[in-house]
């Protein structure tokens, strides 16, 4: 499960080459979605890695072919009796591209290994039903003790529906089954070194979906069932998209900033990442306009979360930020015998923000709560509560947190959100665990529950 622009084509060249060496004349299927769109845009990159290797066409394989007699390749043990799909090796190694869009693919044949690329656009009922039987072995004598013998490879970006999710499925049969298969999943970022300076924030702001774009750069898994915590969410309706203004790089760059307002801001604690959602709060709205981050992994603490936001609003017309947070945030430490909520605010107020705290309960609200509260705000039937907008440019991670995270009911029936990606994903991705929608919750509470309850509102 490797994310764009990790190197998926090169290790495919890899593993070709692989094969080559230890199964000379086996024969290999290599099942692609269209055998059109694998020659136009794969291919390419295919021949490139195998360059790389010392492997050129036209002289160690050949594509498209059977190779002329005079260049005296081997065949396989069982050689097609049509090449247009197939690439020749000189040793006899023979992969014939099957495609997803034929109806009679691999009717009848035998193969040694099968690789599945771009597999979450691949039909896993015809994978199942007419390829897999397929690895019957065209020598099995000779291949047997070869370890990679009728072994299935899959390769490919995460899945964005329900349809491609058999892929990401396939992740629990490895761990279930630990001698004999593995699982790899890299992100974007683990191939920086090799692609161009700015491709992924480029990437990050063309893309019209955070979820499609976290999915196919982050790996992060998009919510296909209907167990979600916050159940009303609809990226079409709840989402926006906005244009720099300009190239300041600050707020003064954001149409949807109003530096007359004062700014909301819902901060969670915690070591590996600290978060913190950005909003105004209309008469009639709630605006998330940003989301801001810190992962431990860059050995960054809270306070530098709050030099960044300083940084960014500091030619913010009204210097006021009203902070929403985490309970536990109440708490003194025992070094400073302050409070972290205090310590975060008296950071910002060096920078000459005015910091008033919000959040004034040691406990949180329970989750069940929690949900309801968005529920009547993302349902946008009541007047009582403002409406829930967030800008899908300026605070995608939020976005898709708040997407992914589904909601479990414990054995008494009580309901909790699903905090596991939080343990599941690398700190790296966290941005995207449940942890920035924690951040968004503490507004649902704060201004929520005096609706909910008919109580005097916090301001």
């Amino acid at each position: 499960e490797w994310g764009r622009g990790t190197g998926k084509t090169t290790w495919e060249a890899i593993l070709i080459d692989y094969i080559v060496r230890k199964m000379p004349r086996s024969k290999w299927a290599f099942y692609a979605p269209s055998y059109t769109k694998f020659m136009a845009d794969e291919i390419g990159a295919i021949k490139l890695g195998l360059e790389f290797l010392g492997l050129y066409e036209e002289v160690h394989y050949v594509i498209g072919r059977k190779a002329a007699a005079k260049m005296n390749f081997e065949v396989a043990w069982q050689s097609p009796d049509y090449y247009a799909n197939c690439i020749h090796f000189e040793n006899g190694t023979t992969f014939q591209v099957l495609s997803g869009s034929c109806e009679d693919v691999a009717v009848g044949v035998n193969f040694d290994g099968l690789i599945v690329t771009e597999a979450v656009y691949c039909d896993i009922e015809t994978l199942e039903r007419k390829v897999y039987p397929t690895l019957r072995g065209s020598n099995p004598k000779a291949f047997k003790d070869i370890n990679i013998f009728t072994c299935k490879f899959f390769l490919s970006t995460t899945n964005v529906d329900s349809k491609g999710a058999w892929f990401t499925d396939l992740e629990h049969v490895a761990k279930d089954n630990p001698e004999s298969s593995v699982f790899i999943q890299a992100i974007t970022e683990d191939n920086s070194e090799n692609l161009a300076d700015g491709y992924l924030e480029e990437q990050r702001k063309v893309s019209n979906s955070p979820s499609v774009f976290a999915a196919e750069f982050y790996c992060v898994r998009p919510r296909i069932t209907a167990n979600a915590f916050y159940t009303l969410l609809n990226e079409d309706i709840h989402s926006y998209s906005t244009i720099p203004l300009s190239t300041y790089g600050d707020s003064r760059d954001d149409e949807d900033c109003i530096p007359e307002q004062p700014l909301e801001i819902g901060l969670d604690f915690g070591s590996v990442i600290i978060c913190a959602a950005i909003a105004h709060r209309l008469p009639k709205e709630l605006r998330f306009v940003k989301s801001m981050y810190v992962l431990g992994k860059e050995n960054k603490i809270q306070d530098d979360l709050a030099d960044d936001i300083a940084e960014y609003y500091k030619h913010h017309k009204r210097k006021i930020i009203r902070l929403y947070y985490d309970a536990q945030g109440n708490i003194a430490t025992g070094v400073t015998r302050q409070t972290r909520a205090q310590q975060f605010a008296n950071r910002l107020r060096k920078h000459g923000f005015v910091v008033m705290l919000m959040t004034k309960a040691r406990r949180n609200g329970g989750h069940e709560e929690k949900q309801i509260l968005w529920q009547k705000i993302m349902d946008e039937s009541n007047s009582d509560y403002p409406r829930f907008r967030i800008n899908k440019n300026k605070a995608n991670n939020l976005l898709v947190s708040m997407l992914n995270t589904p909601v479990f009911r414990d054995s008494k029936g009580k309901i909790h959100k699903d905090k596991r990606s939080e343990a599941r994903m690398r700190d790296s991705q966290r941005q995207y665990a449940s942890d920035p929608g924690d951040s968004a919750d503490y507004f649902a509470i704060e201004i929520g529950r005096p609706i909910l309850y008919k109580l005097s509102p916090i301001y």
